[in-house]
């Protein structure tokens, strides 16, 4: 099992290869009025509006205003899609090459944080991406953002 390895802020977070779509450039945000307090925007992605996802305010990490040039990973599992901006992407590593989970998930993280692996003297936090694409009020924006624009917001 392979994991994308990326920096946000000062953290390493890890997601599953098999749940990247794509890494890319933000490339401008789509107009939106309202979306909940985890999502940033909406970017385009094959026609498709993706929730860019706030991942930095969720550990304390300051982000700059959105640039059409700042990096996203869009995730995907089964027909959702959501995506978040990553400072770099940093390696793609083979589980086997991990340590063992220093912690399982705790309550003073996300709920879709999976558990904590050191990489390198680095700890890492591996993404649960079932539960990333569960963020509170995400579902009932996207409803609405179809309403509204009639724009398919799943992929």
């Amino acid at each position: 099992m392979n994991f994308l390895i990326v920096e946000v802020g000062r953290k390493w977070f890890a997601v599953q290869t098999d749940d990247v779509r794509q890494l890319r450039r933000v490339g401008g945000l789509l107009p939106y009025q309202e979306c909940p307090d985890c999502v940033e925007g909406f970017i385009e992605f094959r026609g498709v509006q993706v929730p860019l996802l706030r991942i930095a305010d969720d550990f304390g990490q300051a982000r700059a205003p959105i640039r059409n040039s700042d990096e996203v990973v869009i995730l995907g599992r089964d027909d959702t899609l959501v995506a978040f901006r990553v400072d770099c992407i940093t390696d793609i590593v083979d589980l086997r090459t991990w340590q063992r989970c220093l912690s399982d998930a705790d309550s003073k993280y996300p709920p879709y944080v999976e558990c904590r692996r050191s990489l390198h003297g680095q700890e890492a936090i591996v993404i649960d991406v079932p539960a990333l694409l569960n963020c509170p009020g995400l579902d009932s924006t996207l409803r609405h953002n179809e309403a509204e624009q009639g724009v398919q917001s799943y992929g």
